[in-house]
């Protein structure tokens, strides 16, 4: 579902118009997912698939992990990749592997990188999804992390943050 509201812009009334309008399309955009049919229902996390050999590392031995792309690496080689996208301050990770751009879940990251950096990397999700959503605008007053909504915004197009801080929405 996540998959889809990006693809969408975070723009619900959208994604349901174009999926029920397009059905034709459906097939089209889970593709542009990466995600093979017979995954369709399933968790879309990096899933254990026993010991090996990392194809990128060389180790031999290592945990091996495959995301619902089919690509298949070990957790530390996982986590440095997830690790070097988030410190590049990308609002999304993804498998870049022959340029696959399955996107690689939060859970995910918690789970390799640990909490601190999944927190980061959560921040800079929801940023993008603010700078691309115009129904949404941060407070711009000093150390109020609010984010306002077209609901706070009354009469002349201010909107009241609930700092007490107005802004003009136009």
């Amino acid at each position: 579902c996540k998959l889809l509201l990006k693809k969408f812009n975070w723009n619900m009334d959208l994604l349901t118009s174009q999926w029920i309008e397009f059905p034709e399309m459906q097939g089209e955009i889970i593709k542009s997912f990466h995600i093979p049919e017979n995954m369709i229902h399933d968790d879309l996390r990096l899933k254990p698939v026993g010991k090996g050999e990392c194809d990128v590392c060389m180790n031999e031995d290592v945990d091996l992990y495959q995301l619902y792309c089919g690509h298949v690496l070990c957790g530390d080689c996982w986590a440095g990749e997830m690790n070097f996208q988030i410190s590049e301050g990308k609002s999304t990770v993804v498998c870049r592997i022959d340029q696959c751009n399955a996107e690689i879940m939060l859970p995910d990251v918690a789970k390799f990188c640990g909490q601190e950096k999944a927190d980061r990397f959560h921040h800079f999700m929801l940023e993008d999804q603010i700078s691309r959503d115009n129904k949404l605008i941060h407070c711009t007053a000093p150390n109020c992390d609010q984010v306002l909504t077209l609901n706070s915004v009354g009469l002349c197009g201010v909107a009241t943050c609930t700092c007490g801080k107005r802004i003009c929405w136009k």
